[in-house]
C-alpha cells in the first residue's frame, strides 16, 4: 500500500544506515566481545523479520528497514571479525571466500523461497516469520562458532601447535617457538 517513493526513502534510508552501523558493529566486536555483539547482531535481524510483519503500516517498514542496516552488517562484517579473533589472520582472504560464497548461496536460495512464500500465501509475512526462525538459528550457530573455535584451538595448542596473536605471528613461549 506504499508508493514507491516513499519505499525508495525507506530502503534509501536503510542504504545509508548500513555504512553506520559497520562501524558500530566493528566497535561493539572490538568492546563487548564476539558472543555478546553476535546475540544483539541476531536479535536485530530477528526484530527487522518481525517488523516486517507489519508492512502495510509506517512505522513497520521504517523499524525493519532500522533493524535490518544492523541486522545485514552481522552476516557480512561478523564471521570476518569472528573468524580473526578465533583463528588469526593467516589465510583470512581464502577463509572470508568460502564464507562469501556460502552466505550468496543463502540469499538465492532466500530469494527463491520468499518468492514460493508470496505465490503460496499471497504475503510475504511466511518469508518473514521464517527469516525470525533463521535469524535465531543463525545466533545460535554464530555463538556455537565461537565456543567450537576455542576449543579446536586449545586442542590443537595441547597437541603441539603454536600460539599465534592476530596477525598469524607466534607469540613467545608457546610450544613452537621455544
Amino acid at each position: 500500500g506504499h508508493d514507491i517513493a516513499w519505499a525508495s526513502t525507506v530502503l534509501s534510508a536503510e542504504l545509508v544506515l548500513v555504512v553506520f552501523c559497520k562501524v558500530a558493529l566493528g566497535s561493539m566486536y572490538d568492546r563487548l566481545g564476539l558472543i555478546p555483539s553476535t546475540i544483539i547482531g541476531a536479535f536485530t535481524c530477528f526484530a527487522a523479520n518481525f517488523f516486517m510483519i507489519f508492512n502495510t503500516t509506517d512505522w513497520g517498514p521504517i523499524l525493519g528497514a532500522v533493524f535490518f542496516a544492523f541486522g545485514t552488517c552481522v552476516c557480512t562484517v561478523g564471521p570476518s571479525v569472528m573468524m580473526t579473533k578465533e583463528f588469526g589472520r593467516l589465510d583470512i582472504g581464502r577463509a572470508t571466500s568460502i564464507m562469501v560464497a556460502v552466505q550468496s548461496v543463502g540469499g538465492i536460495m532466500g530469494a527463491i523461497v520468499s518468492g514460493q512464500a508470496f505465490d503460496a500465501a499471497l504475503s510475504f509475512t511466511p518469508a518473514w516469520i521464517f527469516g525470525m526462525v533463521i535469524s535465531v538459528v543463525m545466533g545460535v550457530c554464530m555463538v556455537a562458532s565461537v565456543k567450537l573455535a576455542r576449543k579446536l584451538v586449545a586442542k590443537q595448542i595441547a597437541a603441539g601447535a603454536p600460539r599465534v596473536d592476530e596477525e598469524g605471528k607466534i607469540i613467545e613461549g608457546s610450544a613452537a617457538a621455544a
